[in-house]
């Protein structure tokens, strides 16, 4: 995975909802000063309505250009101030816990859009419009914009109310780069599991505190020009649905429900704790649960980062199902991987239909190696056909209460088990597992109980 974060230094400000709120709010940083004239909730923005359970935060902003100009030319910076992309640099967080989504370019209805970028050329140059978020519906008690940016420096700003400290369910937990919190957890869950399964969620929530050597921020006079300081840095998590996981009796990894409230690559700022309500469906009948949040192989400026996974028990203790008696074990570069195989009248409740068979697949990979490797089932594990040729697993397996992700990551020296379903032909007497591994490709003798 590859952690990322934004060439930026932190211009903080606070909002709140108080209906006699004072205004305007002005904040200023060494290149620029925002005012916030008002703040608003509203259901919809112009013609667009914010989807539901969602509403709009609505600041009036305006934006000075507060640049010295001899300063700039006596360090050869520019004399325009300019942020070409809001969204990667300008954050509100309600109630101290959710962070909105800042929606540009809409339509205010009068000829105007909510702003998306700023540019302000020169010394006393002014921009001026609404900043819209996108935020849960209903009151909030609080609310902080944060604004970063390296090269002008940071500014704090409170518009109303203060962010309430609540008490994470378990303990925090610190890696490299960030601090991680589990707030909330539902067993069962409300959200409808399929047979087999159950529901639970996690309020899951992170905050930066990645630091790394930085410039100070070239525009402020009282400091020398290539002073070194430690800032901290915005932190995307690339690609969570793989290394974001409930662990079930130690050894099935079940990732997050499709289609949940979990962003494609999360950003963690600093100061808050922010995050998400994630849903996993697990075996009904686990015995324990725990949430694992992995970074391996994280990418960052200064070289990889392995970061050991972050592990909150969430119900029992995690101790792993025993697995059945390995028919086959085979020796890869890095993993051993021990498969017990079976006949099935019928899997996920649907028979295999005339003239064909289910074969299923107990594998336990275990990752010998001294890094997290993803093992890929249906690339990897194939059954001969009576005609010799190779089926992947059915798209049945996907039901199936033990189920593999698309992508098995296994940490170092670790287990994982899953089940996968194949229908093939009834006149197979003899099944055969085509392994493709890492470095060979190979058929096994498939012994099947009946």
């Amino acid at each position: 995975m590859k952690l990322s974060r934004a060439a930026v230094g932190i211009v903080m400000f606070a909002v709140a909802q108080a209906a006699a709120a004072p205004a305007p709010f002005t904040a200023a940083n060494f290149a620029a000063r925002l005012t916030v004239e008002s703040v608003a909730t509203r259901p919809a923005y112009g013609p667009t309505t914010a989807p539901a359970g969602r509403q709009f935060l609505v600041l009036a902003t305006s934006w000075e250009n507060r640049i010295d100009p001899k300063l700039a030319e006596e360090r050869g910076l520019a004399p325009g101030y300019g942020v070409e992309d809001l969204a990667q640099h300008l954050y509100v967080v309600v109630d101290g816990a959710v962070r909105g989504e800042l929606r540009a370019g809409l339509d205010d209805g009068a000829g105007h859009r909510s702003l998306g970028s700023v540019m302000l050329p020169k010394t006393g140059a002014k921009v001026s419009g609404d900043v819209v978020f996108e935020i849960p519906a209903g009151a909030y008690a609080s609310a902080d914009l944060r604004f970063y940016d390296d090269t002008a420096g940071d500014l704090k700003l409170a518009l109303a109310g203060a962010a309430r400290v609540r008490a994470p369910l378990r303990p925090p937990q610190r890696n490299a780069v960030g601090e991680f919190a589990v707030f909330a957890f539902e067993d069962p869950a409300p959200e409808r599991a399929p047979p087999g399964f159950r529901a639970v969620a996690v309020d899951l929530r992170a905050r930066s505190e990645w630091l790394s050597d930085k410039e100070a921020p070239a525009y402020d006079p009282n400091t020398p020009p290539g002073t070194t300081v430690k800032r901290v840095n915005l932190l995307d998590w690339t690609e969570p649905r793989k290394y974001l996981y409930v662990l079930a009796d130690g050894v099935y990894a079940c990732p997050p429900v499709d289609g949940g409230a979990l962003p494609e690559t999360p950003r963690f700022i600093p100061e808050f704790l922010t995050g998400w309500r994630v849903a996993f469906l697990v075996p009904r009948d686990a015995r324990s649960l725990e949430l694992v949040c992995e970074m391996p192989h994280a990418a960052t400026d200064e070289g990889t980062l392995n970061l050991p996974p972050l592990r909150f028990a969430l119900a029992g203790s995690p101790v792993a199902a025993a697995p059945p008696a390995a028919a086959l074990v085979i020796t890869d570069e890095m993993f051993t991987i021990g498969v017990a195989a079976r006949r099935a009248a019928s899997f996920a409740g649907e028979p295999p239909g005339d003239g064909r068979q289910f074969v299923v697949l107990d594998v336990t990979v275990t990752n010998t190696g001294d890094t997290g490797e993803f093992f890929q089932p249906k690339d990897q594990l194939l059954v001969l056909n009576a005609d010799g040729s190779e089926l992947a697993p059915d798209d049945l397996s996907a039901r199936g209460p033990h189920r593999p992700p698309e992508l098995v990551h296994v940490p170092p020296h670790e287990h994982r088990r899953f089940e996968i379903a194949y229908r093939l032909d009834a006149a197979v007497a003899r099944p055969q597992l085509s392994f493709h591994g890492g470095e060979f490709m190979k058929a096994y003798d498939l012994p099947v109980s009946p």
